[in-house]
């Protein structure tokens, strides 16, 4: 399994944020978190990693009690269930 890894504006895989095979970037501003960017490799398409990029941030929002913008366009169609209302601005 893929390590997600986290610094001051993204959560990513790879051995650091220099060499990322994937990508989910975030703003955080007055307890909203923008989610403005996601990127996968392409030796990594197709294996749902954005996916779980989208779900690593959902669940950190919820864990420190943050809203969810979703900006970028996969953000915008991840985020449009039922299952995400209570986060979603």
């Amino acid at each position: 399994m893929l390590e997600i890894k986290q610094n001051d504006d993204a959560f990513f895989i790879g051995e650091d944020y220099t060499s990322r095979i994937a990508t989910l970037v975030f703003k955080i501003e007055d307890q909203v978190m923008s989610l403005t960017e996601t990127e996968v490799d392409e030796s990594l398409r197709g294996q749902g990693v954005a996916g779980k990029l989208v779900d690593h941030a959902v669940d950190y929002a919820r864990k420190n009690g943050f809203k969810i913008k979703p900006v970028c366009s996969y953000t915008v169609m991840r985020l449009n269930k039922a299952e995400y209302k209570d986060i979603v601005i």
